[in-house]
């Protein structure tokens, strides 16, 4: 393919960029630039509409057919969809396949979280969380971004990624169900199955046939569920409130990720320091975990980003090249990524494992919704003062904030198995329970 150098002027007089690539995009293929535009913000978006497909979906999946069941049907239909786009001749079908690949992958996600917290011991969870989940996304994040610039033909990356995605996943096949799972279902003799072959992986085995397992059963009934948040008035509003949280991170996460040319000169840096800063957010998020828990952390995160986006709304050149918005916009970047990850593990360790992957799916469907709307931001930058976009940011942080003040605190207690233990918790280490 040729070499491609376009000269754009966004809004006029205010920023130009070079955009040069010796590679092609579907973008540059159907012309979906200058005008068109706006198309390919759709082709982002339609990823998260399936996102939220698929999440809705889910709320009744994983409580329903278990955590490995679930993940394995979302893992299948992210692969077949990536594939497909090494195919996809036109923009419509490009926008089926997005739908595909938002459905499965977070399916995917949602149900290897849930499935890793309830094989996790409490005192661990920071750690495990932060290994593996926060680090090896960016690190696959990492891994796209390289894949993309040494595979010149968009198509081949889509069919090098699902490839690379099936032989990843192979070992998932293998792993066994979550036994709080079948207990919570009253199936005591698949738990103890489960539960010695884990002793046995782990080189101390246990025979669990004669040691009784204290558990409380629940009826996994997808609409007895839903009746469970009129039942108990406290799951409900942790719920809602963990939605708005959810809903608040997702929006100004994309719509940071997605406009980075809005808020900068130079888009490659903004973007380098985005991913370099999405790293360093994860060491930041485990220790504040470890130090000050799980909500003071996301207090924190959500205060300081708001700061920040009150700090852009100055219009300070600093230099040729960064103003004082695109410095503080990347620093809230960071302190959205810490959220984004704490929040993950605060609404796993507050949810009951009745209703875990119900509640999980609710919120992430409310960030889906967010994630939706955050492409779109980055045109709203440019129609609309940015003091007002800007300052839409700095409120929304606030709320999110607010939001989380109102919710416990799930650090250092056990996770509760139903909407009855969320009446009492026990504290690891105390010898106590403390009644709420």
């Amino acid at each position: 393919k040729q070499w491609y150098q376009r000269r754009v002027a966004i809004t006029a007089g205010r920023v130009d960029f070079i955009w040069t690539a010796s590679r092609t995009s579907f973008a540059v293929d159907w012309g979906l630039y200058c005008k068109e535009e706006g198309k390919v913000a759709m082709v982002k978006s339609f990823f998260f509409i399936g996102a939220f497909l698929g999440l809705l979906s889910a709320t009744t999946l994983y409580d329903g057919i278990g955590r490995k069941k679930a993940t394995i049907i979302g893992l299948a239909i992210a692969i077949a969809s990536t594939m497909g786009g090494a195919f996809a001749n036109d923009f419509n079908l490009m926008l089926a396949i997005r739908v595909g690949q938002g459905f499965g992958v977070f399916v995917v996600i949602n149900g290897l979280y849930v499935w890793m917290v309830e094989f996790t011991p409490t005192e661990k969870r920071p750690f495990i969380s932060f290994l593996c989940g926060d680090s090896l996304i960016s690190f696959g994040s990492v891994a796209l971004v390289v894949i993309c610039y040494f595979v010149h033909d968009w198509r081949h990356a889509f069919l090098i990624v699902s490839i690379i995605t099936f032989a990843t996943s192979i070992p998932m096949l293998f792993y066994p169900e979550s036994p709080r799972f079948h207990l919570v279902k009253g199936n005591e003799a698949e738990a103890k199955k489960i539960l010695t072959k884990v002793s046995k992986i782990f080189k101390r085995p246990i025979s669990f046939e004669k040691i009784e397992l204290v558990y409380h059963d629940h009826k996994q009934d997808y609409f007895e569920q839903l009746h469970d948040f009129l039942r108990f008035p406290k799951m409900l509003k942790t719920t809602l409130l963990l939605m708005l949280a959810w809903f608040v991170v997702a929006t100004l996460f994309y719509g940071l990720q997605f406009g980075w040319h809005k808020f900068g000169n130079d888009i490659y840096t903004s973007m380098l320091f985005s991913t370099v800063g999405g790293s360093f957010a994860n060491i930041i998020g485990y220790v504040s975990n470890i130090l000050i828990g799980r909500k003071k952390a996301l207090v924190t995160f959500f205060g300081i980003s708001s700061l920040c986006f009150i700090a852009a709304i100055p219009n300070v050149q600093l230099s040729a090249t960064w103003q004082l918005q695109s410095i503080t916009c990347l620093i809230a970047f960071v302190f959205i990524s810490c959220a984004f990850g704490t929040i993950y593990l605060l609404t796993s360790e507050l949810a009951p494992t009745s209703h875990r992957g119900m509640i999980l799916s609710l919120c992430s469907s409310c960030a889906r919704v967010g994630s939706f709307l955050g492409p779109y931001i980055s045109i709203l930058y440019d129609t609309l003062d940015r003091e007002i976009v800007l300052g839409i940011f700095a409120m929304a942080a606030l709320c999110a904030c607010g939001a989380v003040m109102f919710l416990g605190d799930s650090t250092g207690k056990l996770i509760p198995d139903t909407p009855d233990d969320l009446k009492k918790k026990e504290k690891i280490g105390s010898g106590k329970e403390e009644i709420e």
